[in-house]
């Protein structure tokens, strides 16, 4: 789940804040799930304030295998799925402004 910070901040901003704004879903966790249930309810979140959150999300599993302690990126895989929620997160983002001038 999110924190309380978190809805407190969504609570406090103007719904034009995020409405019709890509959201990009990461989650960091030391165990093997990547945090998938807490993703999704983010994603649910993000509808729920009108923000269009990108279906791929960056689960960071086994996080202390990716990065090391100074979050230099250890697992050269890994990247791969970096660059793939990136390149997601970026199209969505300019399709939705793209939108917005016409």
């Amino acid at each position: 789940s999110y924190t309380s910070a978190l809805k407190n901040a969504v609570e406090y901003l103007d719904e034009e804040t995020f409405r019709k704004k890509a959201t990009g879903i990461v989650s960091v966790t030391t165990g093997r799930n990547g945090g998938i249930r807490g993703g999704l309810q983010m994603q649910q979140l993000a509808l729920s304030i009108w923000s269009v959150p990108v279906p791929a999300m960056l689960l960071v599993s086994q996080v202390n295998e990716k990065f090391d302690e100074a979050g230099n990126l250890i697992d050269e895989t890994f990247n791969k799925k970096i660059e793939f929620f990136i390149d997601e997160f970026l199209w969505m983002a300019e399709a939705l402004n793209e939108k917005k001038k016409n």
